[in-house]
């Protein structure tokens, strides 16, 4: 009877969390799941949760020690894969990228084609300073999904920022922006070929837009800074 009435209050607990996470009241959420831990600490479903619900608060220490429990439990019903991809995702925006690239290589020893684990994997490797092999895995997703226009703007930017191949940089970006017109970061990838590729008018027409649709992005602002330096025919930053 004991064990029936644990079960219910979990049970009663998890629901309530989840409604919290409905209305993305992120916070009740976790107090209420903190709640159910207690009873309970080796619930995967509940430490899944407040990795989630930490991840969304950009509490990623917290997000890390929940998914890290997750995983040293000796069963679990939680797809695994996915808690790799969240521990990587959390560490990269930590900046530890060397941890998060083991985290994401752990999971394609897995599952050799998840192209978001690659993904994560490639840029942990870019912020690395590992281009070349960042560039290896977005070449990798593409032979996966041709379609992945994230990939193909990923991939654009690199080219271009090692010195690359400007023409296949062009390609690249100009079809991830047709599939995404309004999207920053695909304008800002353009207006930065076209910089590399010395056509500073467009440069700063595509980075300008770039910068008006993600004002705070100091990516963009430096991009921008550069095209605007070489219109007034300043030396580049």
């Amino acid at each position: 009877m004991a064990e029936t009435n644990i079960n219910a209050r979990l049970k009663k607990l998890l629901s309530a969390a989840l409604r919290d996470f409905h209305h993305n009241n992120y916070v009740e959420a976790i107090n209420t799941l903190t709640n159910a831990l207690s009873i309970d600490r080796e619930n995967p479903e509940i430490l899944y949760n407040l990795g989630v619900a930490s991840c969304h608060l950009e509490r990623f220490v917290e997000a890390i020690d929940y998914f890290r429990r997750l995983l040293d439990l000796r069963s679990t019903s939680v797809d695994i894969l996915q808690v790799l991809r969240l521990i990587s995702f959390a560490l990269i925006k930590l900046s530890l990228f060397d941890d998060a690239l083991l985290y994401s290589m752990r999971g394609l020893d897995f599952k050799s084609d998840d192209t978001v684990l690659l993904h994560l994997s490639a840029y942990a490797r870019d912020m690395a300073g590992k281009h070349d092999d960042a560039m290896e895995y977005y070449r990798k997703i593409l032979e996966i999904d041709p379609k992945n226009i994230s990939a193909k703007n990923s991939l654009a930017y690199l080219l271009a920022k090692t010195g690359g191949n400007l023409t296949k940089a062009k390609s690249l970006a100009k079809e991830a922006l047709h599939a995404s017109p309004h999207n920053p970061a695909y304008l800002d990838t353009y207006g930065f070929v076209m910089y590399k590729m010395g056509d500073i008018s467009r440069a700063n027409q595509y980075l300008t837009k770039a910068q008006s649709l993600n004002p705070k992005s100091k990516e963009i602002q430096y991009h921008l800074a550069m095209a605007k330096k070489a219109a007034s025919g300043e030396k580049e930053l």
